[in-house]
C-alpha cells in the first residue's frame, strides 16, 4: 500500500465502535468489550499517525471516558475467572470476595451505561475526519514508525520500570495497529507478554483491593495465591526484559 486515508480508516472504526458500544451497554458481552476497546486503540493509533503530519487531534474526552469505563468493566471480569478457576481447583468459592467484586462490577456497568449516553458517535466521527488529510503517503508512514522506534529505545536504554513497561506496550501497539500499513516487522510474542504482565499486575491490585471483604478462612488461600501471582509476575517480567535486551541490540531503522 502506496498511501493511507486516514479519514476513511478512522470512520471504519469509530462505525466498528459505535455497534460494540450498543451491544456493550445491553449485554457487557466480554468479546463486544474487547472489539470495542480495539477499535478504539486502532482510531487513536491512527490520529497519532495523522499527528505526524501536524495534524494535532485527539479523540474526544466521551469517547476516551467510555473505552476507560469498558476497560474496568473486563478488569473485574477477568479477575473474577481468575480467582474462580484458581478456587476450583480447591472445590469451594470465596462467596465473601466475590459479593464484593459483583457489587463493584455493578458499579463499573452503571457507569459505562451514562457514559455512552453522553457520546454521540455522528458528532465525534464527523469532529475527528475534520480537516484529517485525505491521504497519507508509505514514505510519511515510514517517518512515523522510525520515531515509535526512537522513543521505544530511549525507554529501554533507561532500564525501564513497570510504568514504563506499559509506554512501551503503547507504542508497539500503534505499530501493531499500522503494521499491514508501514511493512513494519511485527514483535506478537513481546506485545502478548507486555499484555499478560500488565493483566497480572492489575490481578494483584485488585486482590489487594478486595482481600479486606474476603472471610477469614478464604483470606489463608488468597495468601497462597497471591504469592503464586507474584512469581508467575515476576518470571513475565524477566521474560519481557530480556526480549527488550534484545531489541536494544538489534537495528531499528
Amino acid at each position: 500500500m502506496k498511501k493511507l486515508h486516514p479519514d476513511k480508516e478512522i470512520q471504519k472504526r469509530l462505525k466498528a465502535m459505535r455497534l460494540c458500544a450498543e451491544k456493550v451497554s445491553l449485554h457487557f458481552g466480554e468479546e463486544d468489550i474487547h472489539q470495542l476497546r480495539v477499535n478504539y486503540k486502532k482510531a487513536r493509533a491512527l490520529m497519532r499517525l495523522c499527528n505526524g503530519k501536524k495534524v494535532k487531534k485527539l479523540l474526544p474526552s466521551p469517547l476516551k471516558d467510555l473505552y476507560a469505563a469498558a476497560g474496568s468493566i473486563r478488569d473485574l471480569q477477568l479477575h473474577t475467572k481468575t480467582v474462580k478457576r484458581y478456587f476450583k481447583d480447591l472445590h469451594s468459592m470465596p462467596a465473601h470476595y466475590l459479593g464484593a467484586v459483583n457489587a463493584e462490577l455493578k458499579e463499573a456497568k452503571d457507569e459505562y451505561k451514562q457514559c455512552y449516553k453522553k457520546v454521540s458517535f455522528q458528532r465525534i466521527t464527523k469532529s475527528a475526519t475534520a480537516n484529517m488529510p485525505s491521504d497519507i503517503r508509505h514514505r510519511e508512514i515510514k517517518q512515523w514508525v522510525q520515531k515509535q522506534w526512537k522513543q521505544i529505545d530511549k525507554i529501554i536504554q533507561s532500564s525501564p520500570d513497570e510504568e514504563q513497561l506499559h509506554e512501551i506496550r503503547k507504542h508497539l501497539k500503534d505499530l501493531h495497529y499500522t503494521q499491514q500499513l508501514s511493512k513494519e516487522k511485527d514483535h506478537d510474542e513481546l506485545i502478548d507478554d507486555l499484555g499478560d504482565f500488565i493483566d497480572m499486575k492489575v490481578l494483584i491490585m485488585l486482590n489487594d483491593h478486595f482481600i479486606n471483604s474476603a472471610a477469614d478462612v478464604e483470606k489463608k488461600i488468597f495468601a497462597a495465591a497471591s504469592f503464586q501471582w507474584a512469581m508467575e509476575k515476576k518470571a513475565l517480567m524477566e521474560k519481557i526484559l530480556d526480549q527488550l535486551e534484545k531489541l536494544k541490540t538489534s537495528a531499528q531503522s
